[in-house]
């Protein structure tokens, strides 16, 4: 990339990173997630991006993430349809945590939607041991009825994913590599995918 693109590309996740630690401080502390900030910051990423994509010469990229972000809220949305057509007590997923995941998927879209994906799945994987915990501590019935903030968790995830990508890590790929190595039996391959040796 040339050094206009990356201090494009840095703009933009520097403008997510307000914004996302924004609205998750409002999530922790009011259980919302404000439409305003979240589109607002949607803006100014997308313009970015498109002007970055422009000074890369590659158009394509526009497409990609914003069908990056468009198919994470289409996802998230899903979800959110299907909890209201149950009418499930215990399982919450608002329009703002929606919102908010086209907005990840958009900024992490940058480096395709596998990223996207990935960020968004990281999600539940952050929020999962602190679930249990706070289960524990509320009991599962008292626990269940409690409404929690998810904002901040698919935050976490979506820069867990771009800090990933930046680190040359592919996540899906590492994840593969794993499971072919266990179906063979292939013990020092795996080692070697953990790092724990580095066979010639």
């Amino acid at each position: 990339m040339t050094t206009a693109g990356i201090v494009l590309v840095a703009a933009g996740f520097a403008a997510w990173g307000v914004g996302a630690v924004w609205v998750s401080v409002i999530d922790l502390k009011e259980t919302r997630l404000p439409t305003r900030i979240i589109w607002s910051t949607a803006g100014v990423v997308l313009a970015l991006y498109i002007v970055a994509s422009i000074v890369e010469s590659e158009p394509s990229r526009i497409l990609e993430f914003l069908l990056a972000g468009g198919s994470c809220g289409a996802i998230f949305y899903i979800i959110h349809y299907i909890i209201y057509i149950i009418r499930s007590e215990w399982l919450d997923l608002g329009l703002g945590d929606v919102r908010l995941v086209t907005l990840n998927g958009l900024t992490v879209g940058w480096f395709g939607i596998s990223a996207a994906w990935v960020g968004m799945a990281l999600g539940f994987v952050v929020a999962f041991p602190l679930s249990v915990w706070f289960l524990i501590r509320h009991g599962v019935r008292e626990g269940l009825k409690k409404k929690s903030p998810f904002g901040p968790f698919l935050v976490a995830g979506a820069g867990l994913s771009a800090l990933l990508e930046v680190l040359g890590i592919n996540l899906i790929q590492e994840l593969q590599e794993i499971g072919e190595n266990a179906q063979t039996g292939n013990i020092s391959a795996l080692l070697e995918v953990f790092g724990i040796i580095n066979w010639p």
